[in-house]
């Protein structure tokens, strides 16, 4: 089911965001709203996947209220000036309907918000889904390395040095490949020969960082900004 809220200061208009919903079956209606501050109230509260959202009304229009969302659902825009649904797409609406609309237009907007979900929910599970570790070779031995246990890796010509906890482990790789391997949450480019798990580091400054067991690393120039907008949090 798509948890499907309704937005519109009109109650005729509404009333057929309902009429429509209701004639399809994965659409559940959780909530209706008839301005932007009552529906920002009800987004900071409760899940929602489908946003109708009207961009017309008092106080707080439709765009303004979307602007506020930290977190938005997918959102079909809906409004009787075809001019004003354009500054909805720097919002990253799925779709906009413009007022009268059909019941077949209607559906064809809930269908990409299927597809929308259906990608936006696959991308999460991909994420969910990543393995904790990486393997590499070492010493004709395929080792396994859990990923909070890197605290930083050294580029060494071909070699790189997984530095761990306890030990460290060096393979014949490219530092640049195996950055592409870990998760940017977790670790920051933050030298030509370094990368950084970011459980580990204590302190940052614009020429180096330094760990929690009082270890620094160096910062390269060219990574200072990325180190700094990482660290800004």
């Amino acid at each position: 089911m798509i948890r499907t809220l309704l937005v519109d200061d009109e109650f005729p208009s509404l009333k057929i965001l309902e009429n429509f919903s209701l004639k399809l079956a994965e659409c559940e209606i959780v909530g209706k709203c008839t301005s932007g501050t009552e529906a920002l109230e009800f987004l900071q509260k409760n899940e929602v996947d489908l946003l109708f959202l009207d961009i017309q009304m008092p106080g707080m229009t439709g765009i303004e209220m979307l602007s506020k969302l930290s977190k938005r659902p997918i959102t079909v825009i809906t409004t009787a000036n075809h001019d004003k649904a354009l500054d909805a797409y720097n919002l990253d609406v799925v779709d906009y309907l413009v007022k009268p609309f059909s019941f077949d237009r209607f559906q064809r907007s809930v269908e990409r918000a299927k597809a929308q979900l259906s990608y936006k929910n696959s991308d999460q599970k991909d994420l969910l889904e990543k393995p904790n570790y990486i393997t590499v070779k070492s010493d004709y031995k395929v080792v396994k390395i859990l990923l909070d246990e890197i605290r930083y890796i050294e580029g060494l010509g071909e070699y790189v040095k997984i530095v761990l906890e306890k030990n460290f482990v060096v393979t014949l790789e490219a530092l640049k490949n195996l950055e592409k391997t870990l998760p940017e949450q977790n670790f920051v480019r933050i030298h030509k020969s370094y990368i950084a798990n970011t459980k580990f580091v204590r302190t940052i400054t614009s020429t180096s960082v330094t760990l929690k067991d009082g270890h620094a690393l160096p910062v390269g120039k060219v990574y200072k900004d990325e180190v700094k907008a990482k660290f800004k949090h």
